[in-house]
């Protein structure tokens, strides 16, 4: 009998789908009560037990009809009975959930009291599934519907002029070509470097930095292997593909390479990755990292982060050529960034210096504004903790805004240095401590590792040390001790 039950529910969804398609068989089972389930029995020739399972009342005589002629007597459990042969029915009414005794003279097949039927829930609602509103479980439309607006233009996420709200694809998506060649321009200093290309034989570090040798002092993988010109030392060989390279020039340079352009990057261990670039054109970092649900934040290398979880972009913008550290909480097999069309700025001029107090991540045009930091310029290595200050850090400790996070070490000569800073201007803040580097000064000018940080926030009126720190769910620490294996987090710091 169930199967005659959905054979019912099945011929009343074809209905139903007819007047309206959104509906998918699931959803319309959802939405349906099934009453007066029918049950059928086969009765022996003898004493019979039965349940009467339809949902309202039925006289006795109608329902047990169909086996009028072989039943003699039906009792309910009160010792009422009904006599069909004597047109005696003292039971009257069979009641739901009541069960019965009869008594019949021969055996009867697939016996029961009640056909089923199925009743469609009725809810008022919107029962248009092209309209924004759709009401799933809405039967009855009650002309609140509305309607998506129809926008035409580029519905393609690979384009460069996609867009996400289009509706109707118009055919004017925008497709960037595949590079197969690259020109870069290196600043002076230390920097994350990378290419979108794939370059075949030609990978060989030594080939790929030809042109730029004579102001080339070194080039460092995330393994620690490095690439010495001045020495002829090559421990690095091949670069990788998807890799980013720490590299560091004596003054500003420029080269060109040449090879295929490559669209995925093979994988992504769990901690951290130096992770290329591999669009021919910017883009958001917001919009770039969607799709990977491990990132923890990503470095630029020269004291910039994004930091989602907290709230912290001041990366702005991915540029192809450099590359970036990118820290995750899981591995994954591949990665590709997340589909995102170039950024098309309204204002692009701006400071594109990323160590200036005025560094805008989103210009794309530089106009010459920079401005150097009042107590100390990002000084940049090749080695840094990222240090992430959240605002209750400085709200709870009565700091007032605008001044001046500063991070000192003691140098070799026992005075107090400035290595970096950063400026509380109401939102989460990042500060790099760098590390000494040999390769830019024959003194110290950065922390070693294990050196205690002293740390000041700075006003116009006044000077405060940083005596204490505290991280999220974690105690209270006096100092920072440099670890250039980590990163921290701080949501509480005492000051006198």
């Amino acid at each position: 009998m169930r199967n005659l039950c959905l054979l019912f529910a099945f011929l009343f969804f074809n209905q139903v789908k007819a007047q309206n398609p959104c509906y998918s068989l699931p959803e319309f089972l959802s939405l349906i009560s099934t009453e007066n389930q029918a049950i059928s029995v086969d009765l022996e020739n003898g004493w019979n037990n039965i349940g009467y399972v339809c949902v309202e009342p039925m006289d006795a005589v109608e329902a047990f009809a169909p086996v009028l002629d072989i039943l003699v007597i039906v009792k309910n459990n009160v010792g009422m009975s009904y006599l069909p042969e004597w047109g005696f029915n003292g039971i009257g009414d069979l009641q739901p959930g009541q069960g019965y005794q009869l008594k019949t003279t021969s055996t009867y097949s697939n016996f029961q009291f009640c056909e089923s039927y199925i009743v469609l829930a009725e809810v008022s609602g919107c029962t248009d599934c092209t309209a924004t509103n759709f009401d799933i479980q809405a039967t009855v439309d009650d002309g609140s519907c509305t309607m998506v607006q129809e926008l035409e233009g580029c519905g393609d996420p690979t384009a460069l002029n996609y867009d996400s709200n289009v509706t109707i694809d118009n055919n004017t998506c925008v497709y960037p070509e595949q590079a197969t060649s690259q020109y870069f321009l290196i600043n002076e200093g230390w920097q994350y470097w990378s290419t979108y290309l794939d370059l075949g034989e030609n990978s060989q570090v030594v080939n790929v930095f030809s042109e730029i040798a004579g102001n080339l002092h070194i080039v460092k993988n995330s393994d620690g292997l490095f690439y010495w010109p001045a020495f002829s030392f090559d421990g690095i060989g091949a670069l990788e593909i998807g890799q980013a390279y720490q590299i560091y020039v004596d003054q500003e340079v420029s080269f060109d390479l040449e090879g295929e352009q490559y669209h995925t990057i093979e994988a992504l261990d769990n901690g951290v990755n130096w992770l290329a670039y591999n669009k021919t054109y910017s883009t958001t970092i917001e919009g770039s990292f969607t799709d990977l649900t491990s990132l923890v934040y990503v470095s630029d290398g020269f004291g910039n982060v994004y930091y989602p979880e907290y709230g912290i972009n001041e990366i702005g913008l991915l540029h192809p050529g450099k590359g970036y550290k990118v820290v995750t909480n899981n591995a994954a097999a591949e990665f590709s960034y997340s589909p995102v069309s170039a950024y098309s700025c309204l204002t692009c001029g701006g400071c594109m210096s990323a160590n200036a107090e005025n560094f805008n991540p989103f210009a794309t045009e530089e106009d010459g504004s920079c401005l150097e930091a009042p107590y100390v310029s990002e000084y940049v290595s090749s080695t840094n903790v990222d240090v992430i200050f959240l605002n209750e850090a400085f709200e709870d400790a009565g700091l007032t805004l605008n001044g001046w996070l500063v991070a000192y070490y003691t140098n070799d000569a026992g005075e107090e240095a400035a290595v970096s800073s950063a400026q509380w201007l109401g939102a989460p803040l990042s500060l790099s401590l760098w590390a000494d580097d040999s390769i830019t000064s024959d003194v110290q000018d950065g922390f070693y590792d294990s050196d205690e940080v002293v740390l000041k926030y700075i006003t116009d009126d006044n000077t405060y040390l940083i005596t204490e720190l505290s991280q999220p769910n974690s105690e209270s620490i006096s100092s920072i001790e440099i670890d250039f294996s980590s990163h921290l987090v701080i949501d509480g710091l005492t000051v006198e």
